[in-house]
C-alpha cells in the first residue's frame, strides 16, 4: 500500500503538482489515499442498463408489491429462486411455446413451468422475453439477501452461545 502510494505521490509531481505537499506525513498519505480512491471511483464503468432495470425491479418488488426482506425470510424452500428459474425458463422458450404460457393463457401449459412455479398461478405474469429476464434477476437478488440474512443470524446465534 505503501509503494502504492508512493507511486501516486511520483505521478501526482509528474503531473506537476508542486514539491510533496508533505506526502510522506500521515496527512498526506491520507490525502494521497484520497486521491487513489477518487481516481479508482472515475474509472469504474457505470452500471449497465440491464443492471438498473434489476435493481429497479427489485425496488419495485419491495415497494409496490410488499415482497419486503421480512416477508422474503419467510421463503427458505427455494420459492424465490425456483420463481426465478420460471421467468428465465419463460423468456429462453421460442415464440410458438412462449404464446402458450403468457397472456391469457395459463403457467399450466408448460411441465416445467409448472414444476417451477411455486405460487397460485395469479400472480405468473410474463410479458416480455427482456422483462421476464429481469424479474428472474430481481428474484434471485431477494433469493440470495435472504440467504444472507439467513447466515448472518445463523453465525449471531452461534456467537452468542460462545460467549
Amino acid at each position: 500500500m505503501t509503494h502504492d502510494l508512493d507511486a501516486l505521490g511520483q505521478r501526482l509531481r509528474a503531473m506537476g503538482a508542486p514539491g510533496d505537499y508533505g506526502y510522506s506525513t500521515p496527512a498526506g498519505k491520507a490525502l494521497l489515499l484520497a486521491h487513489q480512491l477518487l481516481i479508482t471511483a472515475l474509472s469504474i464503468r457505470p452500471p449497465s442498463q440491464a443492471a438498473i432495470d434489476v435493481l429497479a425491479e427489485r425496488q419495485r418488488q419491495i415497494e409496490v408489491e410488499g415482497w419486503t426482506p421480512d416477508h422474503d425470510d419467510e421463503h427458505r424452500d427455494g420459492a424465490l429462486a425456483n420463481a426465478a428459474a420460471a421467468y428465465a425458463h419463460c423468456a429462453s422458450l421460442p415464440d410458438r411455446l412462449r404464446k402458450c404460457v403468457t397472456g391469457i393463457y395459463s403457467i399450466s401449459n408448460n411441465g416445467t413451468l409448472r414444476h417451477l412455479w411455486p405460487w397460485a398461478s395469479t400472480w405468473w405474469k410474463p410479458t416480455t422475453r427482456r422483462r421476464d429476464l429481469v424479474k428472474a434477476c430481481a428474484l434471485l437478488l431477494a433469493e440470495i439477501d435472504r440467504m444472507d440474512r439467513a447466515c448472518a443470524r445463523s453465525a449471531g446465534q452461534e456467537g452468542e452461545t460462545n460467549d
